[in-house]
């Protein structure tokens, strides 16, 4: 196996009490060729101070005023596209990657070098004990996962997920006018150009946090995950994008129908993750009646995990 370049990407916004372990977790990583590059988002709790104690020489720590992720990523893809990196990895800073992740994901698109991307399953761990508490799973094939990501599903693991530079670069990066759901937005748009794939094997692990932006903003993230959906089908349809205010300012009866229904979902689901078996079982079977394309999408992708050339 050979080993090209790779650019790991950490946006970081007020996570001192998990950054260290994030950071740790990419530098004991088993593929030997990568650079992490952290892009402090003006941070104020002090986290560019743990970030001093851990430079090494395979890092690099740059600083912007706070524009979000969005941004923090695209300052990211254009060190990558300039420095010659092939490959750009996304790592949050809250979140742990397991050793071989990189190894195995550069082996993956080595392997199938027309994909333009890559995630794997993730667990979820407890903020605080970091006890795994539930798993994210992810199909393999493009067209199922293209599939999930036009129904508003999940398809890749933003936090998970290893890109080919010259993909990101040539669909405009992120766009910084999604403050929510910008990989949602950033997904549709790779998909429309080019094949992704997963890995099946668990690779990530991804910290629930009460205070996180998705979870302390769910309304607004669900909002912008339709807008997304949205500008997505006015492009396959040849139309013009409105822009998030003519957006928002149109959303009818239906539209706030299925934000309360997504926003009622998340509930269940977070729910979940704490609940006893029989509780667990309660809440997914009350998902399912209020939404059954997710459960189907849960059962296609075991079946396509199974059967898919790919993973």
């Amino acid at each position: 196996m050979s080993f090209p370049p790779v650019l790991v990407v950490m946006p970081l916004y007020n996570a001192r009490p998990y950054v260290a372990q994030a950071v740790n977790s990419i530098l004991v990583q088993t593929y030997p060729n990568f650079t992490l590059l952290i892009v402090d988002d003006g941070s104020t709790d002090g986290s560019n101070e743990v970030i001093n104690t851990l430079l090494d020489k395979r890092m690099l720590f740059i600083h912007q005023q706070h524009e979000g992720p969005g941004s923090a990523m695209n300052r990211g893809i254009a060190f990558a596209q300039e420095k010659n990196y092939p490959f750009l990895a996304r790592m949050d800073a809250d979140d742990i990657s397991l050793p071989n992740r990189l190894e195995e994901q550069v082996r993956l698109l080595l392997k199938y070098p027309d994909m333009a991307a890559c995630s794997a399953n993730c667990y979820y761990i407890d903020s605080d004990t970091e006890k795994i508490i539930g798993a994210s799973t992810v199909g393999c094939s493009p067209t199922f996962i293209r599939w999930e990501i036009r129904q508003g599903l999940r398809g890749l693991i933003q936090g998970a997920t290893l890109f080919r530079t010259q993909a990101l670069v040539s669909i405009g990066g992120y766009r910084e006018t999604f403050k929510q759901s910008e990989e949602t937005d950033l997904f549709l748009r790779l998909v429309e150009r080019y094949p992704v794939t997963n890995s099946a094997k668990f690779l990530y692990k991804i910290r629930l946090r009460r205070d996180s932006l998705s979870m302390q903003n769910a309304r607004e993230n669900i909002i912008y995950t339709l807008y997304a959906l949205d500008c997505a089908r006015r492009r396959a349809n040849r139309q013009p994008e409105k822009d998030f205010r003519a957006f928002f300012d149109q959303i009818n009866k239906s539209l706030l129908r299925k934000i309360d229904r997504e926003q009622r979902l998340l509930r269940y689901w977070r729910k979940s993750l704490d609940s006893k078996k029989l509780q667990k079982i309660i809440l997914l079977f009350l998902s399912a009646l209020i939404d059954p394309k997710r459960a189907l999408a849960r059962i296609l992708r075991k079946v396509d995990t199974k059967f898919t050339r790919y993973c």
